[in-house]
């Protein structure tokens, strides 16, 4: 073990040891390792079931309700595997809650906090919730039912402190969720409806009950985020709207957006929710909203609704901040059937009028008895607003974006409110206008409505027609009887966003018969504001202040050292001609940012979203999204970044040009070091988007120019780019002299290069473009991070200055997951003689297709090639291009694949150029495959044939000068990819003259299984595929592996690699390396350890473990005092959870680790937890 950090004591005196050997890997613990989990839900008794568990923390009050106080904790952790975490006995007994941070994991039914019939729930502190129904039972986060039909008993929960019901994972985010989506008690296969979906919030009980969450909510749910639905009256409540409240302030709810299902992100059969109201609820709050998912309200017409069905509902919903928004329609079940829905829409605040999913949740068609037995008609396809309040003033006024079929129906309007159409073609046909109708029957004294549509296709010729078919949407009803309440404006704007500019209005008229809307009279174009031409862009030179950087520091936006804070979302726009500042000496750009000081900036967004446009470019002067020409420029705490250029002939999303000119109006000629660094994060919202659009000719996106001083670009997350095809010169990304970091993301040039490095001169620094990656102080590519997704299409190029120094121009690319793709050659320009330096990493799965995109490209040349640790976590690369692929220096392990024609027997049915090795280092290997398309695996000649045929496409060129670093394996197998089935395979051998590969007619032998799908666990039942490989002799201990080997368990409940319990065990696999796969759907871990000894010898054990609904553990020990065990060599884990993430869970027992590196990813992560 010399040289290897190591760590070896009992379990209880473990904790430390484990620390310190952690921190020596590098693993940061949080302190919430020390946080208090309990094991059992709270059932609100003084009796014992409490007591065992809760027996420190609980106490009575004196009248026989009960309190558990947590508030001594940071973090409080309440598990209940078989049932709720909170469930008050009933009979009105209360429960009182106090804690920082508390977090309920329920499983099996009912849900995090749950009862029926009579119960008051009171916690003070920050919920987070997380429940899972395994069974076909209704389950919801927070929220009571009814067992009795008289509708008495009274039910109440209130949180003063926030709520969350979110997993900590954007693909798969819902917190609550169950395994039959759509049934109730007894599962309802024909259903797929909405109506008993899982539910995050649910008030089901009448006689006055609610829930009052007093701080915002964070909910993503798979079902019906929030739900009241009072099935029975309650005598003395005569207004069944009244039967049930919940109140919520504010914050995102959020349900999935598809077309397959249908969720309702608020329902009401019975009953009001109340989001974002004032405290009389006839107004907005001030609290931002994000609501995503259609609504759904319930009237009980003619008692169809009775006896337990439905009863009235009602949906107050306000949006009232410029964050606020709601992307949804209003589902029915009839129109007479439909409740009441009271929308208030203001200060930009957006309704997002589309479909979140798919309407007609009711689903009539499969709805069981005896819910369809007349209680409910079929979906109309129109959205009912019974109330519709806009802004008190025109500046104050919300948006509607129209985008859904579906018709919108306004029963009562006032205020002001702009609606928002997107056209095809030119906007002149009412046809064109794809989205709904908007009926308002009655408006309010003043009211006052703005339909706006953009400039796409309009021309002066055509005006008068776009504005009168865009007016035709709205029908004022009330025109017909002579009101005259309402007045209108139709026009057309820059965009159809709640900050677009108005470019040409005309009043609406009503037509007394029909209430159709047409267009008057177009108005003079509306006037700019005053200072708008003066906020159209950010402008920092040399010299004096301009007046643009005194406008933004009289608005309080920048300070006096070029700093610049935003605290609301940002657009920032340009035109050419009108008024805006250009660099007149170096490149005649022009940009919403423009940034040429000596001194450091920033730019801070404050957690907002930064959009940058510049249009209407032409021949001699190009437009760009940021360009900054001296000084460091830093934008950092950003939301999302998107620049939009349009026109011009060198349009640019990013320039950084070390010239030190800008406008004289700024000062000019500075040092021209030029340093731009955009710190956004991993996170794919938080992506730098940039789109070109119109060019003449298309150059580089993303573009350093070291010119006469320097250029730097460092983004530290991902970027999204994706080229036009136009042009010879047209790259995504290009540095000239310079050098460009990004994180990962999309660069994407179908016909172009996707990254283009030049030299200028012999004796500057080395020009480079590093994407997820970096080259240490030996000059080895290193990846930056193994869990970027990285995906470039297009060629790679890199031009050194001369052949002296290929150094000079360098490209280094780690793709490091399963979806990272190089689809491109990495080369040199097509007119260049040599080759600068080519590095690429590839791991995990990743892909490099070697392709070019345009005709006669030079042939890939890689200076280095870094592969994985072992076979079992390689890349792959897919060789299609007809020419030669050579690798000076090669390290690691790689698949190498190749199609075939013909049955693959021949050299000539390989069309794709031969694979050179120059060098590789000392225990390299790769495994050259095709696929079994037109192969008889069971014919040995054929097999040998392919075999040595597919062999000769490798040349290893080192072992024609004595070296001998690397090995080879030459495979059919099922498919191309780094986790297709070996069929046949041979050990390859390489020619003395000229190392090419070939295979003795011998030496071909069956497959050898490396790739297993059953737990570990001493069972001949259970462990035949391990028998049947020779790995286990189905008696003994010892598991045996001789080659790289990964245990891969997948899509089950719970899923173990290694699971022995109290049995001995012993893994003989010395100098290779184990991966433990395990994606599991509840509960995950790589190594389950009991009371017995446990000796696990492997040079290395990767373990890959996701749980997604609760819990992921590295390793897991239950032993006891005499119990020992050992893992022998690097343990690297990589751990995630929907919940907790543990790296070492332990109980009791002795464990000893000789290497150790953690990384884990949940609600809660612990590298040890004991």
């Amino acid at each position: 073990m010399k040289g290897k950090d190591s760590c070896s004591v009992h379990w209880r005196k473990f904790l430390r040891c484990a620390v310190l050997a952690g921190i020596a890997a590098g693993v940061m613990l949080p302190f919430s390792i020390w946080a208090e989990t309990y094991n059992s839900g709270i059932k609100g008794s003084d009796d014992m079931s409490d007591r065992n568990v809760y027996g420190k923390v609980m106490k009575t009050d004196g009248t026989g309700n009960m309190v558990f106080d947590f508030s001594s904790e940071e973090n409080t952790y309440i598990n209940n595997e078989s049932g709720p975490g909170i469930i008050p006995p009933r009979g009105n007994k209360k429960i009182s809650i106090k804690g920082k941070n508390i977090h309920i994991k329920s499983r099996g039914e009912a849900g995090g906090i749950s009862f029926f019939d009579g119960g008051d729930v009171h916690v003070t502190g920050n919920l987070d919730i997380d429940a899972y129904a395994n069974s076909n039972y209704m389950v919801k986060g927070l929220g009571f039912g009814y067992w009795n039909d008289d509708g008495e008993a009274y039910n109440r929960i209130v949180v003063d402190g926030d709520v969350r019901m979110r997993k900590d994972d954007s693909a798969n985010p819902w917190a609550i969720d169950r395994e039959i989506e759509s049934g109730w008690i007894n599962p309802l296969p024909r259903y797929k409806g909405a109506m008993w979906r899982a539910a995050g919030i649910s008030a089901g009980a009448s006689n006055r009950s609610e829930i009052t969450i007093n701080g915002m909510v964070d909910l993503a749910i798979k079902g019906n985020a929030v739900s009241v639905h009072a099935y029975w009256s309650t005598e003395g409540v005569t207004d069944e709207r009244e039967l049930a409240t919940i109140n919520l302030r504010g914050g995102r709810i959020i349900t999935p957006q598809t077309q397959d299902a249908s969720y309702w992100a608020l329902f009401s059969g019975g009953g009001t929710i109340n989001l974002n109201m004032n405290k009389e609820k006839n107004g907005a709050a001030n609290y931002d909203v994000e609501l995503v998912g259609n609504v759904m309200v319930m009237k009980n017409a003619d008692h169809r609704g009775d006896p337990y069905f439905y009863k009235n509902g009602r949906l107050n919903i306000g949006l009232s901040t410029t964050k606020s928004r709601w992307v949804g329609i209003i589902d029915n079940a009839g129109k007479e059937l439909t409740g009441e829905v009271n929308l208030y829409l203001s200060n930009k605040a957006t309704w997002d009028y589309t479909a979140a999913s798919k309407p007609n949740g009711i689903e009539l068609p499969t709805l069981p008895y005896p819910s369809n037995d007349n209680h409910y008609d079929e979906y109309d396809g129109v959205s009912y607003v019974t109330r519709l309040v806009g802004g008190s003033t025109d500046e104050q006024a919300g948006a509607v974006l129209m985008k859904d079929k579906a018709p919108l129906e306004i029963a009562n309007y006032s205020g002001h409110t702009y609606f928002y159409y997107g056209h095809t073609a030119d906007g002149t046909s009412t046809d064109n206008y794809t989205a709904g109708n908007v009926r308002i029957h009655n408006a309010s004294p003043n009211s006052y409505v703005r339909f706006l549509t953009d400039r796409t296709g309009v021309t002066a010729d055509n005006t008068n027609q776009v504005l009168n078919a865009l007016a035709g949407k709205l029908y004022y009803m009330a025109a017909i009887s002579g009101k005259k309440d309402l007045q209108g404006e139709v026009g057309i704007a820059d965009g159809l966003t709640a900050s677009s500019k108005s470019l040409q209005l005309a009043d609406m008229k009503f037509d007394q018969s029909t209430g159709k809307a047409s267009a008057g009279e177009k108005k003079v174009n509306p006037p700019n504001p005053p200072q708008e031409k003066r906020l159209n862009q950010i402008v920092e030179g040399v010299g004096s202040i301009n007046s643009r950087a005194e406008t933004w520091k009289a608005l309080g936006i920048r300070d006096g050292n070029r700093n610049y804070t935003f605290k609301e979302d940002t657009v920032i726009g340009v035109e050419w001609g009108v008024g805006v500042e250009f660099d007149e000496f170096a490149s005649r750009a022009y940009a919403p940012i423009m940034w040429s000081s000596d001194d450091d900036g920033s730019i801070d967004m404050t957690g907002h979203s930064l959009t940058l446009q510049a249009t209407k470019g032409n021949q001699k002067y190009s437009p760009h999204g940021i360009y900054v020409g001296g000084g460091k420029l830093t934008i950092k705490n950003t939301n999302g970044i998107n620049i939009q250029t349009e026109g011009g002939n060198t349009p640019r999303g990013i320039m950084v040009l070390g010239s030190g000119t800008m406008p004289e109006s700024s000062g000019y000629f500075g040092k021209g070091q030029a340093y731009l660094v955009i710190a956004n994060s991993d996170k794919k919202e938080d992506s730098v988007n940039i789109k070109i659009k119109d060019a003449i000719e298309n150059y580089p996106a993303i573009y350093a120019k070291k010119n006469v001083g320097s250029a730097r670009i460092d983004i530290h997350g991902l970027v999204n780019v994706e080229m036009p095809n136009k042009g010879p010169l047209a790259r995504a990304v290009s540095s000239s002299g310079g050098q460009i970091y990004l994180g990962g993301g999309r660069i994407i040039a179908p016909s172009a290069e996707a990254i283009t490095v030049d030299a200028v001169r012999e004796k500057d620094p080395t020009s480079f473009v590093h994407v997820n990656a970096q080259v240490n102080e030996k000059g080895k590519i290193e990846a930056a991070s193994g869990r970027r997704d990285v995906v470039i299409h297009g060629n790679v190029t890199s031009n050194p200055s001369s052949a002296k120094k290929a150094e000079s121009a360098r490209v280094a690319i780690a793709l490091t997951t399963a979806e990272s793709e190089l689809r491109g050659l990495m080369t040199r320009g097509k007119w260049e003689t040599i080759y600068g330096q080519n590095m690429l990493m590839l791991t995990n799965g990743a892909k490099w297709i070697n392709e070019s995109n345009v005709v006669d490209a030079p042939a890939s040349r890689l200076v280095q090639l870094a592969g994985a640790s072992s076979m079992s976590i390689a890349g792959v690369i897919q060789q299609r291009d007809k020419g030669e692929i050579t690798v000076d220096q090669y390290r690691g392990h790689t698949y190498l694949a190749y199609e075939h024609t013909d049955d693959g027997t021949e050299g000539s049915h390989y069309t794709a150029g031969d694979t050179h090795i120059v060098s590789a280092e000392a225990g390299s290997s790769i495994t050259v495959m095709t696929g079994n398309d037109n192969i008889d695996v069971n014919k040995k000649e054929q097999v040998y044939k392919v075999l040595n045929a597919l062999a000769g496409k490798l040349y290893y060129d080192g072992y024609a000068k004595n070296e001998r670093n690397l090995t080879g394996t030459v495979m059919i197998a099922d498919g191309l990819t780094a986790s297709s089935k070996s069929l046949q395979l041979a050990d390859m051998k390489f020619k003395d003259n000229n190392g090419q590969g070939y295979v003795d007619e011998q030496s071909s032998k069956p497959k050898v299984k490396t790739t297993f799908t059953k737990t570990i666990n001493l069972r001949k039942q259970d462990n035949k595929e391990y028998i049947d490989a020779g790995v286990w002799d189905g008696n003994g201990s010892v598991y045996h592996f001789e080659q790289d080997s990964i245990i891969k368990i997948g899509e089950i409940s719970e899923g173990y690699g290694v699971n022995v319990g109290s049995k001995k065990f012993e893994l003989a696999a010395s100098d290779k390396t184990i991966t433990l796969d395990i994606n599991a759907k509840n509960k995950g871990a790589g190594i389950n350890i009991g009371s017995a000894n446990f000796d696990w010898n492997a040079a290395q054990t990767i373990m890959r473990i996701k749980a997604e609904g609760s819990e992921a553990k590295g390793i897991y020990l239950s032993g006891d005092d005499e119990s020992k065990s050992i893992i022998h060599g690097m343990t690297d884990m990589d751990i995630k959870a929907g919940d907790n993430a543990y790296g070492i869970h332990g109980v009791d027992g002795n464990l000893l680790l000789e290497g150790w590196k953690f990384v884990g990813a949940g609600k809660k992560v612990f590298a040890i937890h004991a």
